[in-house]
């Protein structure tokens, strides 16, 4: 096999109306250079570094944009979720549920903006669900930006 795994970006449809962002990952790339492809094509000013592996994600998910990672030889995906959840996001994640629960561990990381800016773990399709669930059913006037 000659992929590493996948990079998605479901853009939030109120700032880009383009379609889902989606690359294959090969051996020896990284996200983050994809990540740097989507923050280029959209202008959004972002310049990654190739160890900013974590921080790419971060950044482009409290922008607005739900980003997934998959590592098909670790089988693993990790869901980056901003602090508001868009409908296509959810549905996203919805349909894509079954498929996403084939890998062996299902992680993710949801913003939470009480003070600064805070990450906190979710583990699981059925508690990533449950949370873009409540973060879609959040109204957005109540976000400071």
């Amino acid at each position: 096999m000659n992929h590493r795994g996948k990079l998605i970006v479901i853009p939030d449809e109120e700032q880009i109306l383009q379609e889902i962002f989606e690359r294959q990952v090969k051996q020896g790339e990284s996200h983050t250079k994809y990540l740097q492809e989507f923050s280029d094509i959209y202008m959004l000013g972002y310049h990654f570094e190739e160890e900013d592996y974590q921080k790419a994600p971060c950044d482009i998910a409290e922008a607005g944009h739900m980003v997934i990672k998959t590592e098909d030889d670790a089988s693993l995906v990790i869901c980056y979720l901003p602090k508001k959840i868009t409908d296509r996001q959810y549905l996203y994640l919805y349909d894509h549920q079954v498929e996403l629960s084939q890998y062996g561990q299902v992680n993710g990381y949801s913003l939470k903006r009480e003070e600064g800016i805070e990450w906190e773990k979710v583990h699981g399709i059925g508690e990533i669900i449950q949370e873009s669930r409540v973060k879609n059913q959040t109204p957005s006037r109540s976000q400071k930006h």
